[in-house]
């Protein structure tokens, strides 16, 4: 094999055609913008491109194990396209721009599904407490205290964690953007 032959690339995405591809739309969009003040969607390249990005992250240790995990891409798509608009041309690594936001949606997305499962837990423990008796008298076996017991510790520690304060000015889906619609990078690298 000749050592002068090119190695074929294993990125699943090339950041220069990315690059481009938000370019273009990005030319466009503002020429369109400044004529009529109406917004246009990306091309479909550059979407199938944003999806990739956000679907090759999703496989990610750290996010693979969730069975949300098409709602944090879908939370990511629709992030990053809301925000595309935003992404500074003179920067040439849209790969990291894009990451970023999928990064930050997926955590999003994660902390909204421990708030509603903390929720579920304080239901069935409500209920268990205040129904014990007429649930072992029906049922005609004990109640596993042990899982109540596991499911209260894990309602302390999701109450007793400090939470990071975040502007209100902004939703839930918003959080890891800053005042001026950028993603927030501070502790990703």
């Amino acid at each position: 094999m000749d050592t002068t032959d090119k190695k074929k690339s294993k990125n699943y995405i090339e950041n220069d055609t990315v690059y481009k591809q938000i370019l273009e739309w990005k030319t466009e969009y503002d020429k369109v913008f400044e004529d009529t003040g109406e917004h246009i969607g990306v091309s479909e390249d550059l979407t199938k491109s944003i999806y990739t990005i956000a679907n090759q992250l999703s496989n990610r240790y750290n996010f693979n194990g969730y069975s949300f995990r098409d709602d944090m891409i879908q939370d990511a798509m629709y992030v990053i396209l809301k925000y595309m608009r935003n992404y500074d041309i003179t920067k040439t690594n849209p790969h990291a721009y894009i990451t970023t936001c999928c990064w930050n949606a997926f955590t999003n997305r994660i902390n909204i599904e421990k708030k509603d499962m903390i929720k579920k837990y304080k239901h069935y423990v409500n209920f268990v407490e205040t129904n014990a008796d007429t649930l072992a008298s029906e049922s005609g076996s004990a109640i596993d205290y042990e899982i109540v017991d596991q499911m209260y510790s894990r309602i302390n520690d999701y109450e007793t964690k400090p939470l990071a304060s975040v502007d209100d000015e902004f939703s839930e889906i918003d959080i890891y953007v800053d005042k001026k619609g950028n993603p927030n990078l501070k502790g990703f690298f």
